[in-house]
């Protein structure tokens, strides 16, 4: 049985994905999630962040985007993680960092990773998340 068991980065990818459908279902807002790259790379911590600040963006886009469609995007990278969550919404020419982006930035923060927002075309939010530099033998215990 212990071999069917999901692994934990697939649970990050399938809580994810689940979000995003809830989230369209509920608001009849398109949403769709993509990934690149070695997803077993992720670790818990980095899916915890991902997934919530995937969450406070997507209130975001409910309170202040007036958008139709938001895509979730996950990208593995050979230092970083990229989770980017953008609208095709009205966008902002200026930011106001509220509670929420405060929050999605704290929360980046305390895994050394940064958050990148751009009202330009649309909204998109980019958590930067730096992998750990020893997460490599953890795959080999």
């Amino acid at each position: 049985m212990k071999q069917w068991k999901p692994l934990p980065e697939q649970l990050g990818m399938h809580r994810l994905k689940r979000l995003a459908a809830e989230f369209e279902a509920q608001h009849s807002i398109r949403a769709s999630v993509t990934h690149e790259g070695d997803l077993d790379r992720i670790l818990p911590i980095h899916w915890k962040i991902i997934h919530d600040n995937t969450a406070e963006a997507l209130t975001n886009v409910l309170k202040y985007a007036a958008a139709s469609r938001v895509d979730i995007h996950v990208q593995v990278m050979r230092a970083m993680i990229r989770s980017v969550v953008a609208d095709d919404g009205q966008g902002a020419v200026r930011i106001v960092k509220g509670l929420g982006l405060a929050g999605m930035e704290e929360r980046a923060a305390a895994a050394s990773g940064t958050v990148i927002v751009d009202g330009s075309r649309g909204f998109t939010v980019t958590t930067l998340l730096p992998l750990d530099v020893h997460e490599s033998g953890r795959r080999n215990s």
